[in-house]
């Protein structure tokens, strides 16, 4: 369902154990999207305490941004590392600071060995971003493809230098929730309130495949991770996806703000918000997977982390180098349509070639 559960009563289970299984990341450069609060600064945190050299936090302006970073670079300090926090200003529902963050980012450095494209929106009004975009589609996929394209070259200068670069996209397992494929009128401008407005709100409703809410957020998950696997694809057909390597990975349900804002907009209802804050996992434990996605030697590209148990649990692969673990499942994100429209719509919507031919 992707990070959607509330509540600070999960005690950690995985995380540090995640953690203890995870290289040195000496010398190596990560940015990381919407890394204020929840899975984004726990993945930030880890990079921290494994010694990566540098750890770009791309976030929006706020003091929330700055009190994130200065609390990353005191995790550093105490785990006697000497790890450089830089904030960078991305607003990802505009594409206008989505290319200034990345013009920013190509300033401090050539080369990015790690991006997490991990920050998710979802909401229960119909709205539209500046640039005309239904906001959580353009949020969670379109402007992270921008990013990914404006920042491929340091990727590609970091795979030929260290061998090892990697995109990872956060998805969710909303992305198989609806018994449908990607649709174009996600990837386009459109009117506000034209794409289902607040219909289907509840989640149980959405889980039935009502349009409304549940249902871009859907679009856009699903849009997360056939991309992903586009992009392993076209890696591994031009012989590069030893060292550049697409992945993708999804939280479970994690008490993070998120399941707040769903709350509060009225995706859900308070007493499942309250059963779900004590019975799923913590914050810490929903960024295994994205953890071993990003930073984990075992991790090939094609692959695709979760919970073992759905919701919870250690981190495993349910798809290895392109292709479902368990046959008959993940029907959605390895449909070549989808890999091939999340690919072709995404790319339209930037106004941009093809990140690798």
């Amino acid at each position: 369902m992707g990070s959607c559960c509330g509540g600070q009563n999960q005690s950690t289970k995985v995380y540090e154990d995640t953690l203890s299984q995870l290289p040195s990341l000496d010398g190596k450069i990560v940015a990381i999207t919407g890394c204020t609060t929840g899975t984004g600064f726990h993945l930030a945190a880890a990079a921290a305490r494994k010694g990566a050299k540098m750890i770009l936090m791309l976030n929006r302006r706020s003091d929330r941004a700055t009190s994130a970073a200065e609390k990353v670079r005191a995790i550093s300090a105490e785990a006697g590392m000497s790890t450089l926090v830089e904030t960078v200003e991305c607003d990802l529902l505009t594409f206008h600071s989505v290319k200034a963050c990345a013009e920013k980012v190509k300033a401090i450095t050539k080369i990015v060995h790690i991006l997490a494209l991990n920050a998710g929106l979802n909401t229960l009004t119909d709205d539209r971003s500046v640039d005309g975009f239904e906001v959580a589609m353009q949020t969670n996929q379109i402007s992270h493809v921008q990013l990914l394209s404006d920042l491929f070259s340091c990727l590609e200068e970091a795979s030929k230098q260290s061998g090892d670069a990697r995109v990872v996209f956060h998805s969710s397992g909303a992305r198989e929730m609806y018994p449908g494929d990607l649709r174009q009128e996600f990837f386009q401008t459109s009117e506000r309130n034209s794409l289902g407005g607040q219909n289907g709100s509840g989640i149980i409703a959405g889980a039935r495949g009502a349009e409304g809410p549940w249902q871009r957020y859907h679009q856009s998950k699903l849009a997360n991770a056939a991309f992903a696997m586009a992009l392993h694809d076209k890696l591994k057909r031009a012989g590069k996806a030893e060292v550049l390597k697409s992945l993708c990975a999804e939280p479970g349900a994690a008490s993070t703000a998120f399941l707040q804002k769903l709350v509060v907009d009225g995706l859900v209802g308070s007493t499942t918000a309250k059963m779900m804050g004590t019975t799923f996992q913590s914050a810490e434990d929903g960024t295994a997977p994205i953890m071993m996605a990003c930073f984990s030697l075992d991790a090939t590209s094609g692959d695709y982390y979760a919970p073992v148990k759905e919701f919870t649990g250690e981190p495993v692969k349910m798809i290895s180098q392109g292709v479902p673990v368990k046959n008959g499942t993940q029907k959605l994100t390895v449909s070549q349509a989808n890999k091939d429209n999340a690919w072709s719509w995404s790319l339209q919507a930037i106004g941009s070639p093809l990140l690798l031919k």
